[in-house]
């Protein structure tokens, strides 16, 4: 570049001053011990992206290298993954697969559409179970519905069955 055009024009053209001109040239020679730092940073912090199946953020690539005795700032690790194109994946939320549809089963006539409307109390009868995640793990809640009161006559919430077994429970009991 200097051999075809000289230097101080390019920089007016390009509106730089000289001295950063050259500046820049010399960082680009020559890093400087940051540089070379956080060059060196970024390579332990892929690996340790990589070892965690990209699932890391910075806070837990800072605990990584602390333990591994790499002590640094969790804003220059978040600076230096955003550089290198690093972003950790979030887990995605479990979502409770209560009906599978993809079978070749019959599925079941909707017999309470065809029945008449209850006229009294105790001629129709609804249940259902569902899951409800909590701190403990999974609570999984069982309930009858009387269909002409249509308030909740009972339930179960405190069994440690399985789902399939708990529903077998109550209708023994009952």
């Amino acid at each position: 570049m200097k051999t075809q055009h000289a230097i101080l024009a390019m920089c007016q053209l390009l509106k730089v001053s000289p001295s950063g001109f050259y500046d820049w040239q010399q960082r680009r020679d020559c890093p400087s011990p940051r540089a070379m730092a956080d060059q060196k940073l970024t390579g332990q912090i892929t690996t340790v992206f990589a070892g965690s199946r990209q699932t890391y953020g910075s806070p837990r690539v800072q605990q990584e290298l602390d333990q591994q005795g790499c002590s640094h700032g969790r804003n220059r690790i978040a600076r230096l993954m955003k550089a290198a194109g690093l972003c950790g994946r979030q887990k995605r939320r479990y979502r409770v697969q209560t009906t599978n549809s993809k079978h070749d089963q019959p599925i079941a006539p909707n017999r309470l559409a065809e029945a008449p409307k209850a006229t009294a109390p105790n001629q129709i009868w609804v249940a259902d179970i569902t899951y409800i995640e909590t701190q403990e793990g999974w609570l999984y809640l069982a309930g009858r519905i009387n269909e002409s009161v249509t308030q909740i006559s009972g339930g179960n919430d405190n069994c440690p069955l399985s789902p399939r077994e708990r529903v077998r429970g109550n209708s023994a009991r009952n």
